[in-house]
């Protein structure tokens, strides 16, 4: 704090210039309570039935049941109203809600396209893809499903026949 030479033994000037770095203060931890308020991530319960008010989604919980799954329904749903829709936007919405997740569009330029995923994703995962149209898609263009990777590589299971569900090469759904 910078002040003239001539008011720095006068006690109220010095409370005068003061009062600036205490109000920025204030105002810097109101903001980071309201950033962690919006956190999708960290927050629970109430936090999240407020976000999902936002963003038009209320929590049914016969369908959904726990935190983890409303986190995920409402990154979809965020992730759609986003999105512009393109290959690329698709592909950012889809690494947004599933994070981590190396995703890949493909566009068989019939009107319909697929959704790769490199990584396996959960049941609840796939519930909520399959349950919820949430992912971005332009309008009249069809999503065919989603293709995940195998269970095991053609080198896997010593103990794998041929046909046997777990030595599948990945599924669609």
């Amino acid at each position: 704090m910078r002040m003239y030479a001539q008011y720095a033994d006068k006690p109220k000037a010095v409370a005068w210039y003061n009062i600036i770095p205490t109000i920025a203060d204030e105002v810097f931890t109101a903001c980071d309570a309201v950033t962690a308020s919006w956190n999708i991530d960290t927050n629970t319960q109430e936090q999240l039935n407020v976000i999902g008010r936002i963003v038009v989604i209320d929590q049914p919980w016969e369908v959904i049941g726990d935190d983890e799954t409303y986190r995920l329904l409402l990154k979809s749903k965020i992730a759609k109203n986003n999105s512009d829709a393109t290959i690329q936007g698709i592909i950012r919405a889809m690494s947004f809600i599933f994070s981590g997740n190396s995703v890949t569009v493909s566009d068989y330029e019939d009107m319909s396209f697929d959704i790769t995923f490199e990584d396996a994703i959960t049941p609840t995962q796939v519930n909520i893809l399959t349950q919820f149209d949430l992912v971005p898609k332009p309008q009249s263009v069809k999503l065919r499903g989603y293709a995940v990777p195998p269970l095991s590589s053609i080198y896997g299971n010593e103990d794998a026949v041929y046909g046997y569900e777990e030595s599948q090469y990945g599924y669609y759904f």
